[in-house]
């Protein structure tokens, strides 16, 4: 009985074996096509990613101290280094898919020249150059092939970072005087910042391709003092009824801490200096 019992196992091993070998050797393969929802309102495209309140930092070690968190560092280092910004990238479960305008915040900025003004030490021979908010460089009167290039994080004058109506988190000036033996010092200077914003996206997906477009910013903010239902705060007033904001009674803003933490992480990062003497460089660590 024994062995009956044993072939019967046996015999249904066998059965399983030759039920499963039709996959296994790809007798039948199933091929993933997209397809048209069946019913729009039922399985509607799921809403893209974006952002409303904007509050990441984290305390690190026993010290506590504040920093922004890594997902955070990780962006600015890969808005620095990549050549094309990442756009927002929706999901689409059919091979078209398209949605109504979408808000949300994002980062902002520009560049503008500003006068460079010089002096010169009649007994040292040093020229100083220096912009409106207080950077400066300085080359000796008779420089002949030289040059200096400075960056260095200011309060700002035409976009200064206390500013309750924009929410800036990083101000920089970029300031270089050169000269040749040939002609006077060229002294140039920009002030650049960079704020949050609300950014406005058109996103569509088409036989499968995503197509993003920003449409316009609205950088108008309110600073708000903190209360018993929200933090300090900086938050975006008066935005345009194109902007789609659901409901028209949604916040979007940005912590006072998280601002104040980005500040100085970006701090760090726009300071250095470099030197240009006889065609060779010269520059600071930082």
């Amino acid at each position: 009985m024994k062995f009956r019992h044993m072939a019967c196992i046996g015999a249904a091993i066998v059965v399983l074996v030759h039920g499963f070998e039709t996959f296994s050797q790809q007798m039948v393969i199933f091929e993933e096509r997209p397809r048209m929802a069946d019913n729009a309102t039922q399985a509607p495209a799921p809403a893209p990613p974006r952002s409303e309140i904007w509050d990441y930092y984290v305390r690190r070690g026993f010290t506590g101290a504040v920093v922004p968190a890594l997902s955070t560092r990780a962006a600015v280092y890969s808005g620095i280094i990549a050549t094309e910004l990442a756009t927002l990238t929706p999901a689409c479960y059919t091979a078209n898919c398209s949605w109504p305008i979408i808000p949300t915040l994002g980062a902002c900025g520009e560049c503008t020249s500003v006068p460079v003004a010089s002096s010169c030490n009649a007994t040292s021979h040093i020229c100083t150059y220096s912009t409106p908010s207080g950077t400066s460089v300085g080359l000796p009167s008779n420089p002949g092939d030289q040059g200096v290039s400075r960056v260095a994080p200011s309060n700002g004058t035409h976009h200064p970072i206390d500013s309750a109506s924009r929410a800036y988190f990083s101000v920089f000036d970029i300031l270089t005087a050169t000269s040749s033996t040939s002609g006077p010092v060229n002294a140039t200077a920009n002030e650049c910042a960079l704020w949050f914003c609300v950014q406005e996206y058109l996103l569509s997906v088409s036989e499968g391709q995503t197509n993003s477009s920003l449409l316009a910013t609205w950088p108008t903010t309110q600073y708000e003092s903190a209360s018993s239902t929200h933090p300090a705060r900086y938050r975006f007033v008066d935005i345009p009824g194109p902007f789609n904001v659901q409901p028209p009674s949604a916040i979007y803003a940005v912590t006072a801490d998280a601002i104040s933490v980005l500040r100085d992480f970006a701090a760090g990062l726009t300071s250095g200096t470099v030197f240009v003497n006889a065609n060779v460089l010269d520059f600071s660590s930082d």
